[in-house]
């Protein structure tokens, strides 16, 4: 048995040297030191120009291979993992001559098992590709080696190869990119590593520079937008308001510029971005061109490549049809020959890039006509004066349908007069044109026109309608002087911001006598309704929407009819009118029930006023005022109008203390007929360093350095409410020591109490021995104002009385009933207290009964008396000095 093994080992051991006459083999091992599948391991032959010539499998316990070779020659020997696994070599060239190669010595060709791979994908937040350039680091889970480096590739998965079973963590790195999820931990076991959370990057860093004139400029700020972006997506960047943007903004961030003019946010998620630049001064927006830039961040950095430029400063003005009148829409502005900008449709414009210097500005406008002005533009001059039209075109047409009988023909081309008002002075002859047209330039007054007609026309019946016109120039051409024969209709559109419902429009002839006014209903009732007047006379005409809850572009339409109908006048609904009757002017605030935050606001007048809410439904009103309202919030119903009242039942009172030190406890006592107690309010106060010093005079407090501070006070009055202001204070002294004002509430009462405070001293005292009770009365000689102030004595026998004015002279008294009390020479405050003796009496008849009104004489040293009647038969002498008193009683019809 053991013979026969033998052979059987000797037979697999030299099988792939000779497999029969004329084949030699190629065999070997496939190794690994880990444990692997060889099953998956193929071998392959190919030929130097790449034809595969063989494959197998290689055993599954022990790698072992075998490839038959039938020729001689050039061959590669290629060993083919499952993708992802590395051996060394990965190929082995052949050269079989069928002696000295190592297929024909019988030698062992070997391959060397390397490691898995792992793979994984760096991403871009939320998207499912990602950015190439990101250096990834593999470790050991514990350690802190690198292992392998490699960088990603967009949108492309990376491979750390040769990688043996175990745990590993890999790490992501860029210089400026920011992550999410800057790493990611894989198990490698018995193939390839897959990792399962992918490194994300957060955002890439997005910059651009910004230029004056080729110098960098710091301080531009740049707003960020997106449509397709969250703001909480994007970081690091400011996202508090900028400030000097009045609009109300919704950019998700912004950055300024540094002192290289350049500008950066650092972490930007993709998607697509809008960049708006402003630049603003201390008195003026500068512009920043481009205006914006709109850019797309998908995997990498973006650097602009388009710089912004400041490239000058804005300056508006008005063009207006008169001082102080409406602005001019659609007027081309020409500054220096050029045209610069057209006005807006309120007679606004802009110029813009604007350098400092001095420019003739020429304004062109359809039928209005303009003087050439010169002006100084400077940064300091945002607000340019207003251009006001000095004249305007009046344009009319002369139309004659057909030539009366009795004359042949008549003049096509013809004169037209025109007359101050009143026919006083010619001021012009206009030729029509061959149609009857003609236009001239007339600065603001009134004239007549009148068309010339010969005789023989006169005399064969040929009038026009009307004789002649008077003509208003204003604020604005006069396009409409026309004569005719005819009656015209006259038609257009009303356009409501609901359905129009049952509206009327009338007719309202101007200066026409005899003719009435005509009213129409409505043909429909839709949001757009059609009108037409029929049958109506030449002549002027106002036309106006009965409706005068409503807010109307244009109130009403003044039309002339001459030789044409009158079509396509078009009447636009903007709104509700509001009425409300104030009593007070006020700022009053408006809100929709269907949006949130303040829609608007209107700075009224007091007594009735009118204004325009543009949209149907509820409205919740504020006011903004120094004055309070009989309710907080009022409410308006567009669909239910009313005439809103609103009533000041309070008016702010405000007030100013001003002292020398800083005051503790400061109160404000206000009293009022209208309370049944004096509040008190707690002003406040500036904050400012106070400094002391210490006085060594007797008796009085050290008084503080003056610094001047200030305390506000406020308080919410009625109408015609009286109130007595005070100020207290436990060391300070005020001047005046009370204010009295009515509150009228006619207006803003404003500042209507101005206290000064002053620090006063303290007299302080004591009677010795201690006494209780004693009445302390101080005075000022110097000071006629001021009365006599008595307070009493401690149980201590002291007295404190302050603050006082420091620049009088005081007198300081003590008394008290039973004693005498005599000032001490050392120190004048200061009492020495002697009691006194007393004589009690009482006096009764033979019965015991007291007697009352007995009149009882006390005399004693020092010329010392005292009378006085008897109360029940009793009498008390007190305040009597030690020596001897003789009494004597005495009565009518007594005798004692």
């Amino acid at each position: 048995m053991w013979s026969q093994l033998l052979g059987f080992v000797l037979f697999v051991a030299n099988i792939h040297t000779t497999v029969s006459d004329g084949v030699l083999g190629c065999g070997g091992f496939v190794k690994s030191d880990v444990e692997i599948n060889f099953s998956l391991v193929e071998m392959k032959l190919y030929t130097v120009q790449g034809s595969i010539k063989y494959q197998t499998d290689c055993a599954p316990n022990n790698g072992y291979y075998l490839i038959p070779l039938y020729d001689k020659g050039d061959f590669v020997l290629q060993v083919e993992p499952p993708p992802g696994w590395s051996f060394e070599p990965e190929l082995v060239r052949l050269h079989i001559d069928g002696t000295t190669d190592k297929c024909s010595l019988g030698e062992d060709i070997n391959f060397q098992f390397k490691g898995f791979s792992i793979q994984g994908m760096v991403l871009s937040k939320g998207q499912k590709k990602g950015p190439g350039g990101v250096h990834l680091s593999l470790m050991a889970v514990g350690s802190d080696e690198v292992l392998q480096t490699t960088t990603s590739v967009e949108n492309q998965n990376y491979h750390f190869k040769k990688v043996m079973p175990g745990d590993y963590i890999i790490k992501a790195y860029h210089d400026t990119w920011k992550f999410e999820r800057p790493e990611a931990t894989v198990t490698v076991t018995l193939d390839n590593g897959i990792v399962a959370n992918d490194i994300v990057v957060a955002g890439y860093d997005v910059s651009g520079r910004v230029f004056s004139e080729g110098e960098p400029i710091k301080g531009v700020h740049f707003l960020l937008y997106s449509e397709t972006v969250k703001p909480q997506d994007v970081t690091l960047c400011d996202t508090s308001p900028v400030k000097g943007l009045k609009t109300v903004d919704a950019s998700i961030c912004h950055v300024s510029s540094r002192e290289d003019g350049i500008f950066s946010f650092p972490s930007l998620s993709p998607g697509e971005y809008h960049l708006v630049p402003f630049y603003k001064g201390e008195h003026i927006t500068f512009d920043v061109v481009p205006e914006k830039i709109t850019f797309h961040v998908e995997h990498n950095s973006i650097h602009l490549p388009k710089e912004f430029q400041v490239a000058g400063f804005s300056v508006s003005g008005l063009v207006v049809d008169s001082v102080k009148g409406h602005g001019i829409a659609g007027a081309q502005i020409f500054v220096g020959g050029k045209q610069m900008a057209i006005s807006d449709s309120d007679g606004s414009y802009h110029l813009e890039n604007m350098k400092t210097g001095k420019y003739n500005i020429q304004v062109m406008s359809d039928k209005i006509f303009f003087e050439e002005v010169s002006l100084k533009i400077t940064p300091n001059t945002p607000q340019l004066p207003d251009i006001v039209a000095s004249r305007f075109s009046v344009c009319g047409k002369v139309n004659i349908d057909e030539i009366p009988k009795g004359l042949d023909r008549t003049a096509l081309q013809r004169k037209v007069n025109v007359f101050t008002e009143g026919h006083a002075v010619k001021v012009m002859i206009l030729d029509t044109d061959m149609q009857g047209e003609f236009c001239a330039a007339f600065k603001p007054g009134k004239y007549v026109f009148q068309v010339v007609l010969s005789s023989q026309e006169l005399k064969a019946g040929l009038y026009l309608s009307p004789e002649a016109q008077l003509v208003t120039i204003a604020n604005k051409p006069v396009l409409d002087v026309t004569f005719s024969q005819f009656r015209a209709k006259v038609s257009g559109f009303i356009t409501c911001i609901e359905n129009c419902g049952a509206l009327g429009l009338s007719l309202d002839p101007i200066g026409m006598i005899g003719e009435d006014k005509k009213v129409i209903m409505l043909k429909d009732s839709l949001k757009k309704a059609s009108f037409e007047f029929e049958n109506i006379l030449p002549g002027k005409y106002k036309v106006t929407p009965l409706q005068d809850n409503w807010c109307w572009k244009e109130k009403s339409k003044e039309i002339e009819i001459t030789d044409k109908d009158v079509m396509g006048l078009e009447f636009t609904q903007t709104g509700y009118i509001l009425k409300c009757g104030l009593s007070h002017e006020i700022t009053l605030n408006f809100a929709h029930e269907n949006k949130q935050g303040s829609v608007g606001s209107f700075a009224l007048k007091k007594g009735t006023n009118r204004f325009c809410l543009s949209q149907p439904g509820v409205y919740r009103l504020t006011t903004d005022s120094c004055h309070r309202f009989e309710k907080d919030v009022y409410t308006y119903d567009t669909s239910n109008p009313v005439v809103l009242s609103l009533t000041a039942v309070k008016h702010k009172v405000t007030g100013v203390i001003n002292t020398e030190v800083p005051a503790e406890n400061l109160l404000v006592s206000i009293k009022s007929p209208l309370m049944k107690s004096p509040i008190t309010l707690e002003p406040t106060a500036e904050k400012k360093a106070v400094d002391s010093t210490k006085d060594s005079k007797e008796n009085v407090d050290p008084e503080p350095v003056a610094k001047n501070l200030k305390y506000y006070f406020s308080y919410w009055a009625k109408s015609n409410e009286r109130l007595e202001i005070k100020v207290l204070s436990e060391q300070l002294l005020f001047s005046p020591n009370q204010v009295d004002v009515t509150v009228h509430g006619e207006s803003c009462p404003g500042e209507l109490a101005h206290f000064t405070g002053k620090v006063g001293i303290f007299i302080t005292g004591k009677i010795e021995p201690s006494l209780s009770g004693v009445q302390v009365t101080v005075s000022s000689p110097d000071n006629a104002a001021m009365e006599p102030v008595t307070l009493e004595t401690d149980e201590n026998g002291v007295y404190r009385l302050g603050p006082l004015h420091s620049d009088k002279k005081y007198n300081v008294e003590a008394a008290k009933v039973g004693f005498v009390l005599t000032k001490d020479p050392n120190n004048p405050m200061n009492f020495k207290a002697l009691k006194l003796g007393e004589i009690a009496v009482q006096v009764v008849d033979e019965s015991d009964q007291s007697l009352s009104n007995v009149l009882l004489s006390l005399s004693g040293d020092r010329q010392y008396r005292s009378n006085n009647l008897t109360k029940n038969g009793d009498m008390v002498f007190s305040s009597l000095s030690p020596g001897q008193y003789f009494l004597r009683p005495m009565m009518k019809e007594y005798r004692f």
